[in-house]
């Protein structure tokens, strides 16, 4: 018999208060209503949970700017025309609003993710799962998308501490342009390491029978 997975599975209840606008698509008490199916069936039983550590100012600055870090930390509804330079600065308005608690929203999915990419990196799961992360168009120092803080960037800088590749799948119907980072700059006449180019293509074919596999679950369209 093959041996259990042990799945990490981070959820904070406060998740589902935060609150995008009655207009907004982005509804993050979505993530409450999965939450509420996972422990209906069950399912929580055979996970390990945990309240996701919120992440630092120092562990988002990774890869967003100190500055954006801070002016997310700064601004709310009630200051946020005090931030008007700003706001158009790091592209913060319409679809990436100011509301209440936004900065402890980032924090909290962001240290989910971060958690859990730790908790790989140690062995003390195979699986970790963060409902609540994945804010995919995330920039450096731009907002963009709904996305704030670019948790799976910060993952995998996580995870790139301890294995030298992270193969990175989006299954969102959107290109995540903010995620993965670019790799480092290669020294000059740098010869790729043994086996590289094999890896590539193993990744490339892999890639292909995700698609493949994906395709396959589509409804037949007819005309």
């Amino acid at each position: 018999m093959a041996a259990q997975h042990r799945v990490a599975y981070f959820h904070d209840d406060i998740v589902g208060t935060y609150y995008y606008g009655q207009q907004h698509p982005m509804k993050p008490h979505r993530v409450a209503m999965t939450h509420n199916l996972v422990v209906n069936y069950r399912m929580d039983e055979q996970m390990d949970v945990f309240v996701p550590p919120r992440a630092l100012d120092t562990e988002m600055a990774r890869f967003h700017t100190a500055e954006y870090v801070q002016f997310l930390k700064e601004v709310n509804p009630r200051n946020k025309d005090a931030y008007a330079d700003e706001q158009h600065q790091y592209s913060v308005g319409e679809d990436c609003p100011i509301f209440e608690g936004l900065y402890e929203f980032c924090s909290m999915y962001t240290g989910a993710s971060i958690q859990g990419a730790r908790r790989l990196n140690a062995g003390q799961c195979d699986i970790a799962i963060n409902w609540a992360g994945g804010l995919h168009h995330a920039h450096k120092e731009e907002a963009a998308g709904f996305c704030y803080i670019n948790d799976i960037v910060l993952a995998i800088l996580e995870l790139l501490k301890r294995h030298p590749r992270v193969l990175y799948i989006d299954i969102d119907i959107h290109h995540g342009d903010g995620a993965p980072p670019p790799p480092p700059p290669r020294p000059p006449h740098a010869r790729s390491p043994a086996g590289a180019r094999g890896s590539r293509l193993l990744t490339r074919r892999l890639c292909a029978w995700v698609l493949q596999a994906w395709r396959r679950r589509l409804p037949t369209r007819t005309a």
